[in-house]
């Protein structure tokens, strides 16, 4: 079966393929983790802020990348929300992400 993209996806795909290549090679996903580590009761605004841009290319992550610093980030949200009483959430926002 051969799928037929348009050459504006294909060339957007790389561009993206690109971009987080970059950031990688820069240690920004390790940064991210490092950020993630550090935090004292962050917002939950933020951590969406931070984590939001990774749904958008999570099909072009490699699986080092996701196994290596984005599972821990996720470890160490589930357990700061974890530790999150119910009138805590109820008082923060909780953002909202869609994907499109």
């Amino acid at each position: 079966l051969s799928l037929s993209l348009p050459s504006f996806y294909l060339s957007f795909q790389g561009w993206l393929v690109d971009l987080i290549n970059i950031f990688g090679n820069e240690k920004g996903f390790s940064n991210l983790l490092e950020k993630f580590r550090s935090f004292e009761n962050p917002s939950l605004q933020l951590i969406s802020a931070y984590l939001q841009p990774f749904g958008f290319c999570a099909e072009l992550l490699t699986s080092h990348s996701i196994q290596e610093y984005l599972i821990p980030v996720l470890e160490i949200v589930i357990e700061y929300v974890g530790n999150m009483s119910c009138g805590e959430l109820k008082k923060k926002k909780v953002p909202t992400a869609t994907l499109r």
